[in-house]
């Protein structure tokens, strides 16, 4: 049996004024309840209620995870806005989708193999992956 690859998500939690949180985790799904039911009441997505699961994006590294997460919580609100209506144009809740896997896979320029002018160690692009594509693959927890 094919082992299954190692999924890291960056993923945008909102409410209904467009607060947002960007976070990275190994297992969307078990963070996207916690910050629903409130599991940590002191944690920012409790106290703004933000409980809608409205981005994300899948990579096969951690690193490159945590890279695109610190990008997104550098954007100003507008363009995180537009960021978010390619995906969810509606804005909304897309959590349902996202576990049966009707939601788009994301690939930005960041990520499509764009050389850096700037010197420092370079990493190889991110893998990007679709809940289908790792469900044909046979791929599941």
């Amino acid at each position: 049996m094919q082992e299954t690859p190692e999924i890291y998500a960056v993923y945008v939690m909102a409410n209904s004024i467009m607060t947002f949180h960007v976070g990275t985790t190994y297992n969307l799904q078990l963070m996207v309840v916690s910050h629903k039911e409130n599991a940590d009441p002191n944690a920012f997505t409790s106290r703004y209620q933000l409980h809608n699961l409205v981005y994300y994006e899948l990579y096969s590294s951690q690193h490159s995870a945590r890279n695109r997460e610190t990008k997104l919580k550098s954007l100003p609100k507008n363009e995180m806005i537009e960021l978010i209506k390619k995906m969810n144009p509606e804005m909304t809740c897309i959590f349902q989708k996202y576990l049966v896997g009707e939601t788009p896979q994301v690939l930005n320029k960041e990520l499509s193999g764009k050389k850096s002018t700037r010197r420092r160690k370079s990493y190889p692009a991110a893998h990007v992956y679709s809940l289908r594509s790792l469900a044909k693959s046979g791929g599941d927890d």
